[in-house]
C-alpha cells in the first residue's frame, strides 16, 4: 500500500517505516548542526533529519514524471562523484546507466501499480570509479487522494554479498571442471583407483578399471565404510589364503593414520572366483591445514606378471638342475680319466713318462674338481675360486705328501671360464714347484696366495723354498716344456701378466688378472691354512 504523504504523522519512537518515509521535501540536504549542544530526542525533527542523512543505506525522494531528486542522503550521494548535482535533477541525468539498463520504467511502474518495486543487485559505478552492486526498493508515497505523489528510494549496498557469491560460483565451476577431468581420467586410466572419505573410510568413487577387474558394479562397491571393505571386495593377503583384516588394508591405513603405502601385494577375488594379485599404492588426502579428509589407493593387476615370473623361476630351476646334472656327469667322466691316467702312471717303468702321466692326471683332476664345484654350488656361471684353490691344494697335498702347503686365499667369485684357465695354471705352477724346488734343507714348503688387488683385479702367486731360479731366467725362454706352454697359453687367454722371480729362498710365480673378480662381501677376508706333512 502507498504511504500517505500528506497525513499528519508525527515522528515518534515507534520506528514505523511508513512514518520514516514521510520526510519533508528538502531542496538541499538538511543537517542541523547549529544546535549541536542542545539535547536531541526522537521527537526532535532535527535529530531525525540527521539520522536519515547519516544512515548507512542510501535514501532518496523522487518527484514527478521525470523522477527528479528532491532529497538524497549522504550514502546515496556517494554513488556519484563528489560535487555531483542531485537536487532538482532528473534521475536519467544523474544516473544515465539507469536509463540505459531500463530501470526508469520500473519507477514508472510504481506510479501505475501503487506498489513497491524492487530491483536486486543492480550494478552502479561508485564515486571512486569502482563497480558496486545495490538492491533498490522503490516505495510509493501517496497523497490524501490516494495517488502517488512521490517515490521513496532505498539503496542497500550488497557488493560484498555479490562478490562472495560470484567467487563461490567461479570456484564451483572450477571444481566441477576438475571433477569432470578427474572422472574422465579415472574412466580410462588402466589402474584401479578408489577415493574414500575420512574418518570411516567410506568409498566415494571407484574407477571404471576397478569395477571391470572385480566384475562388480560400482553401486555394490561404493558407499561402504572400512569394516565392510574386506567382505564386499573379497580381499585376501598376498598368500591368497588368509582373510584380510580391514584395519590392515592400505586404504584404511592411509585414511585413518596418514600412512603412505607403496608396492604392497594383496589378492582380490573376482565375482567369478578368479584370484587376482594386485600391487597397491595408497596415501592420505589432506586439507590445506594438514587435516586428513580422505584417502586414495591405486592398484593394478599383476597376476600375469607373477605367473610369468613363476614360470621363469621354474625354467631357471630346471636349467640349473640340468646343468648341475651335466657338470656332475662331466666330473665323473673326468675323474675316471684322471684315475686311469694315474693308474697308467703307476704301472709305467720310465720315470719321464710316469711324470708326464701324473701331470696329465693332475690337469684332468683339476678340471674335474671345478665341475664338482659347479654342480654343488649355487651358480653354474661363477665359482668361488678361493674355496676351489683350497680343495685343489688338499688333493695335491695328498699326492705329494712330503710337501707342506701354506694356503692364504680370499673368497673371490670368478667366471667359470676364467676359473678353469686359472685352475690349470695353478696346477702347473704347483707341479713345477714340486718338481724343481730342490730344497737345500728339509724344508719342502709351497706357499699359495690368492686375492683381490687394489686396482680391482685378482692375483695368484705360488712360492717354493728351493734353490730359486737361475740368473736371467725369463718364462718361456730356454725351456718349452708342455707345462710351461700351458701356463703361457692360459695367461694369454686370460689377458694376464705372468711374473717370475727369486724370493730368497725359493722362487715365486705371480699371475695378475686385471678386473676379473668379485669379492664375496661376507667372506672377502684372507683365510690361511697349512697342510701337515704326512
Amino acid at each position: 500500500m502507498p504511504v500517505n504523504a500528506e497525513a499528519d504523522l508525527p515522528l515518534s519512537s515507534t520506528g514505523n517505516p511508513e512514518r520514516m518515509a514521510c520526510l519533508p521535501e528538502y531542496d538541499t540536504p538538511v543537517v542541523n548542526t547549529a544546535d549541536a549542544d542542545a539535547p536531541a530526542t526522537l521527537l526532535d525533527g532535527s535529530f531525525l533529519t540527521e539520522a536519515v542523512e547519516l544512515a548507512p543505506a542510501g535514501i532518496a525522494l523522487l518527484h514527478g514524471p521525470d523522477h527528479r531528486f528532491t532529497y538524497a542522503n549522504r550514502a546515496y550521494r556517494h554513488l556519484r562523484k563528489p560535487g555531483s548535482a542531485f537536487i532538482g535533477q532528473p534521475a536519467a541525468t544523474v544516473f544515465p546507466e539507469f536509463a540505459i539498463a531500463g530501470r526508469l520504467p520500473l519507477v514508472d511502474e510504481v506510479y501505475a501499480t501503487r506498489r513497491t518495486v524492487r530491483r536486486r543487485e543492480f550494478a552502479v559505478l561508485r564515486e571512486t570509479g569502482e563497480q558496486a552492486f545495490y538492491d533498490f526498493d522503490h516505495v510509493p508515497l501517496a497523497g490524501a487522494d490516494g495517488s502517488v505523489r512521490a517515490i521513496l528510494v532505498l539503496a542497500s549496498d550488497v557488493t560484498d554479498k555479490v562478490t562472495m557469491r560470484q567467487a563461490a560460483e567461479v570456484r564451483a565451476a572450477e571444481a566441477e571442471k576438475a571433477q569432470q577431468l578427474l572422472e574422465g581420467l579415472l574412466a580410462f586410466i588402466p589402474e584401479g583407483v578408489i577415493l574414500a572419505e575420512a574418518p570411516d573410510v567410506t568409498i566415494r568413487h571407484v574407477s571404471a578399471y576397478g569395477t571391470r577387474m572385480t566384475g562388480r558394479p560400482a553401486a555394490e562397491l561404493e558407499g561402504i565404510p572400512a569394516h565392510q571393505h574386506v567382505e564386499r571386495w573379497d580381499i585376501l593377503r598376498s598368500d591368497g589364503v588368509t582373510r584380510a583384516d580391514p584395519e590392515d588394508l592400505p586404504l584404511t591405513r592411509a585414511t585413518r593414520r596418514g600412512e603412505v603405502v607403496t608396492n604392497e601385494e594383496w589378492v582380490l577375488r573376482r565375482v567369478d572366483g578368479q584370484a587376482l594379485t594386485i600391487l597397491c599404492n595408497a596415501g592420505p588426502i589432506r586439507a590445506p591445514d594438514g587435516t586428513i579428509t580422505g584417502g586414495v589407493i591405486a592398484w593394478r593387476d599383476i597376476s600375469a606378471a607373477r605367473q610369468v615370473q613363476a614360470e621363469l623361476r621354474d625354467a631357471l630351476a630346471q636349467k640349473e638342475l640340468l646343468l648341475g646334472e651335466v657338470n656332475h656327469r662331466v666330473r665323473n667322466s673326468l675323474q675316471l680319466v684322471s684315475s686311469l691316467l694315474g693308474l697308467q702312471a703307476r704301472e709305467t717303468a720310465g720315470a719321464e713318462t710316469r711324470r708326464e702321466l701324473e701331470a696329465a692326471a693332475a690337469r684332468v683332476g683339476a678340471i674335474a674338481k671345478l665341475h664338482e664345484r659347479l654342480y654343488k654350488g649355487p651358480s653354474v656361471e661363477r665359482v668361488e675360486f678361493g674355496a676351489y684353490l683350497r680343495s685343489l691344494c688338499q688333493d695335491l697335498g695328498e699326492a705329494a705328501s712330503e710337501h707342506i702347503f701354506e694356503v692364504e686365499v680370499a673368497a673371490v667369485d670368478l667366471p667359470t671360464d676364467t676359473a678353469v684357465a686359472l685352475g690349470l695354471v695353478f696346477v702347473e705352477l704347483v707341479a713345477n714347484a714340486i718338481k724343481h724346488a730342490n730344497p737345500v734343507d728339509d724344508t719342502r714348503r709351497i706357499f699359495v696366495h690368492f686375492g683381490s688387488t687394489a686396482a680391482g683385479g685378482v692375483e695368484l702367486s705360488v712360492r717354493d723354498y728351493g734353490v730359486g731360479l737361475p740368473p736371467g731366467f725369463v718364462p718361456g725362454q730356454g725351456t718349452r716344456g708342455f707345462g710351461m706352454r700351458v701356463i703361457l697359453g692360459m695367461a694369454r687367454q686370460l689377458g694376464a701378466e705372468l711374473r717370475a722371480g727369486n724370493a730368497a729362498p725359493g722362487a715365486r710365480w705371480t699371475l695378475h688378472l686385471p678386473g676379473s673378480g668379485q669379492v664375496t662381501p661376507e667372506c672377502g677376508h684372507m683365510a690361511r691354512s697349512v697342510s701337515d706333512r704326512s
